[in-house]
């Protein structure tokens, strides 16, 4: 009885493992400089995010470094469940012919009606950062292709 008192007393005391942020990377090429990518992604992300003035809070064209804040929904967890919102920042990092985008700061949109943002790992995680993760790729496909077509829509701008 004593050593099942201790062990639930150690239990207790022991501080529960630290669980890694959700983040996400993805790298690719396109056949584009450095400029060119950088300026694509600028127009990306006014045309995908409402504001672009509001979204970007950092960006370097000699650096190639672009950092802003995007908001995403994604399907709720249970059956007819409202869908989920999520608060992320996005990190783009542009070289010649490649790029790499870097989501990270994953927050949930929770409480009663939604009332506040909680870090994802706050949450539960297990049922909604694959959700969230897919989301992401979905965003970094949407961005090679604004990115190749703005590029290619830039180069014939005398209409």
């Amino acid at each position: 009885m004593r050593l099942i008192i201790f062990i639930l007393a150690a239990m207790a005391c022991t501080p529960a493992l630290a669980e890694e942020p959700v983040s996400f990377q993805k790298i690719d090429e396109v056949p584009l400089s450095q400029q060119q990518i950088f300026d694509s992604s600028l127009i990306w992300l006014a045309e995908t995010f409402r504001d672009s003035e509001e979204v970007i809070e950092y960006k370097d064209r000699d650096t190639g470094t672009i950092i802003g804040n995007g908001i995403v929904e994604t399907k709720g967890g249970m059956f007819l469940a409202p869908p989920n919102k999520s608060r992320f920042q996005l990190r783009i990092d542009t070289k010649e012919g490649r790029y790499r985008l870097t989501f990270s700061k994953v927050e949930l949109w929770v409480g009663d009606y939604g009332t506040t943002w909680k870090p994802i790992e706050e949450a539960n995680r297990q049922m909604l950062e694959p959700k969230i993760l897919e989301r992401f790729e979905q965003i970094a496909q949407d961005f090679k292709s604004g990115v190749q077509k703005e590029a290619a829509a830039a180069g014939g701008k005398d209409w």
